[in-house]
């Protein structure tokens, strides 16, 4: 997620931000113009794959074994977290301690001709940038930089247009407009702002070159993007590639996310644009307005059930402080694991030590701090259901967000013998993470200010 230009980091969690002044829709102001496409495309649809970056396809992988993954995942999720805490006073770049970022991957071709890059999602930011003439400013990546002078269509964004107005972008706009995003982390970009053609690959398998894209032209990073070649925004902001491509695919975007145990070894789905199918089942919450933060995508969450009994736990634990931005509840699949404040936390462990019957072990040495189970007895170990209840959309009373096995436990060693309960203590606010989301449909309806989900197979 990031600041705002150096200056104003998000206090939540997983990048630095808070959201203020909640209601049930957003007012933040859609971007001043859209990508357009010569032929009719309000109704297509556009599917491509979202990689783990523990899959063999992503650059940010490594031979980390399965005790090693995991370690990793849970300290990037911990940093994450901490990222939504730092005030606006306390942000500096970069930091010392360089952390590699970012838990899926995509490809995106820009140019024309088209240059095929692979780089960083992240729900928690706006912009995209792509790695270009950075000489030594440069960090890390296995792909070719992005050449602007091989493009027919590159073009600088001026600093009259209305997208180059944004909070991170550096005022003292000369001839044409340049940024500069931080995020909370540390790690940075700046460069050019630009626009040129974005080629993709719709539902019919036809690839459509659409013109006047706007994204960042880095020239300086520091950090670490681990070999990516650049970073895709995909949060509520008027630059995010979901909010440009509005025009064509209606402002909706969906994934389904393959289970943690299946990352290594298959890919998730992304789409852009809304069928009925998919649309079909849907349950919806709406998306919260914080208009000090309009990226971030809170949503109203009033409790949790354990097998449908509802624990007890005060919706305010996760509601927003509007007094000063604490509290809330994001949706981010940047964020590996869910964190909760310490009272939900609890009132759960002590459910599930109630129902679950497995011998439970102790493996804080190994960092898990909620307990765990051996179940190298069991053939097909089964725990308790639970789910989380969030505010309906439309009409009265709730909805459950189900959570399965594989949502709330993952695998300490490679063979599954010992299953760990995984909800990390959310300072601050509250997320709900990749893991929860796993074998969801989840779709952002960015016009309806919605977010709807279905359990399904991914």
């Amino acid at each position: 997620m990031a600041a705002s230009g150096g200056r104003r980091c998000l206090l939540l969690m997983n990048s630095v931000v808070i959201f203020l002044c909640v209601s049930g829709t957003s007012t933040a102001a859609r971007p001043t113009r859209q990508l357009q496409n010569s032929s009719q495309n309000e109704n297509k649809v556009l599917r491509t794959e979202l990689i783990h970056r523990d899959h063999p396809d992503s650059p940010l992988s490594t031979n980390a074994s399965h005790s090693e993954r995991l370690a990793a995942s849970m300290e990037r999720s911990e940093r994450r977290r901490a990222r939504l805490l730092i005030s606006s006073t306390d942000f500096q770049s970069p930091v010392n301690e360089s952390l590699p970022i970012g838990e899926y991957v995509m490809k995106i071709s820009l140019g024309t001709p088209p240059q095929e890059r692979i780089a960083i999602v992240d729900t928690g930011s706006d912009l995209v940038w792509l790695q270009c003439q950075c000489g030594s400013n440069c960090v890390m990546q296995s792909d070719p930089l992005f050449d602007p002078t091989a493009s027919t269509s590159y073009s600088p964004v001026p600093c009259n247009d209305s997208l180059c107005a944004q909070p991170n972008f550096i005022p003292s706009c000369d001839s044409s407009c340049r940024y500069a995003y931080s995020y909370g982390d540390g790690s940075a970009t700046d460069g050019p702002f630009v626009t040129d053609t974005i080629t993709l690959t719709d539902s019919t398998g036809t690839l459509s070159a659409i013109p006047g894209f706007y994204f960042g032209c880095g020239q300086n990073q520091t950090g670490d993007f681990n070999g990516a070649d650049g970073l895709i925004g995909f949060g509520q902001g008027a630059i995010s590639l979901p909010s440009q491509m509005g025009s064509i695919y209606s402002e909706v975007f969906s994934y389904c996310l393959v289970p943690q145990s299946a990352a290594t070894t298959s890919t998730s789905t992304l789409q852009f644009g809304s069928t009925a199918n998919s649309a079909t089942g849907l349950s919806q919450t709406s998306i919260l307005s914080v208009p000090a933060y309009p990226t971030f995508y809170y949503v109203p969450m009033v409790g949790i059930t354990v097998e449908g009994v509802d624990l007890g736990i005060p919706s305010s634990n996760f509601a927003i402080n509007l007094t000063d931005s604490s509290g809330g509840v994001i949706f981010d699949s940047g964020t590996t694991y869910t964190a909760l404040d310490q009272t939900s936390i609890d009132a759960i462990v002590q459910k599930f030590q109630t129902l679950v019957t497995y011998p439970e072990v102790n493996l804080t040495s190994e960092g898990f701090n909620l307990p765990c189970y051996n179940v190298s007895q069991v053939a097909n170990p089964t725990f308790p259901s639970m789910a989380f209840q969030f505010t309906a959309a439309v009409g009265t009373g709730n909805v459950d967000f189900p959570l399965a096995s594989e949502n709330i436990f993952v695998a300490a060693d490679n063979l599954g013998h010992y299953q760990c309960l995984v909800i990390d203590v959310g300072v601050g606010n509250s997320v709900i993470g990749n893991i929860a989301m796993g074998d969801h449909l989840v779709e952002y309806d960015l016009v309806n200010h919605v977010i709807g989900w279905k359990q399904q197979v991914c």
